[in-house]
């Protein structure tokens, strides 16, 4: 069979029936039991070679990396994923990985910056359209569809330990992690009669873990401002703090175990000093 376009083939997919040929700058379908090649528009992204193992299919929709970033073809034409992702940071990719586990699309990727070897692992949420960067901790990844495995080239790790039996010595790899979460600036933009008196945390424990909370007034330096031991695996607290006169606040959560910020809360109070308020 011949093509209608310029340059080797990059990689192939099937997805929803469809047999899908990638090169540089396009793709190609075939509608299984036809031979016959649709082509799209040259203008499409395509997929260069070194990240022909980005392809991955999740929920009848196909992932890849393009040089324009990463895309989901869903039987219609290639759109690029929504959500914060810096496509900079995606340029001079020499490798990249992908697969999938409960809704998620994970990609490693591998790029010199500067000179230097960089990796990142890259999430996506396909329900919420969210990324986020976990720990590298591979280049090789493949799903059996009920767990994620991930190869550093030493050591074999597991998306989610919870999932593996007690005698493959998992339970308790989620409380040795530590993690840190920090905040934009939560500006106070409402009225100038109220003030912000009071923030509450709702976090979730999951397992026995620590978390110490600390703040930034109007880009100052960091102080701890509560704290909170869970012993207790899913428990659910309440963890408030007064936070003191500001115009711009950051929060910083860091600890050990596993922690899930679900909501934060904020008081108002009355004032006559001209502080702005923000909203709950």
């Amino acid at each position: 069979m011949t093509v209608g376009s310029d340059g080797a083939f990059t990689g192939a997919a099937t997805c929803m029936g469809y047999a899908l040929f990638f090169k540089e700058n396009t793709l190609h379908s075939s509608m299984a039991p036809s031979l016959r090649i649709f082509s799209s528009p040259p203008a499409l992204p395509g997929l260069p070679k070194t990240r022909r193992a980005s392809l991955c299919v999740l929920n009848e929709t196909l992932y890849y990396l393009s040089p324009d970033g990463v895309m989901a073809w869903d039987g219609s034409i290639p759109t690029k994923c929504p959500g914060a992702l810096d496509s900079g940071r995606l340029a001079n990719v020499q490798s990249a990985v992908g697969s999938a586990l409960d809704g998620r699309y994970y990609l490693h990727v591998a790029r010199t910056a500067a000179g230097e070897n960089t990796a990142r692992l890259l999430v996506y949420d396909t329900e919420r359209a969210l990324w986020s960067e976990e720990n590298v901790c591979s280049y090789e990844m493949t799903s059996t569809g009920g767990q994620l495995y991930l190869w550093d080239g030493q050591a074999l790790w597991a998306a989610d330990p919870s999932r593996e039996a007690d005698w493959q010595a998992t339970d308790g790899v989620e409380e040795k992690l530590n993690f840190e979460l920090t905040t934009g600036d939560i500006g106070l933009d409402g009225a100038e009669d109220r003030y912000l008196s009071r923030l509450t945390l709702r976090l979730d424990a999951e397992c026995s873990s620590t978390v110490e909370v600390a703040a930034s007034y109007d880009g100052g330096p960091w102080e701890t401002v509560a704290s909170l031991t869970a012993q207790d695996k899913r428990r659910s607290f309440d963890l408030p703090f007064v936070p003191r006169r500001h115009g711009t606040l950051r929060l910083r959560l860091k600890g050990r175990g596993q922690i899930t910020l679900r909501s934060i809360a904020k008081t108002m109070a009355a004032a006559k000093g001209g502080i702005a308020g923000g909203e709950v």
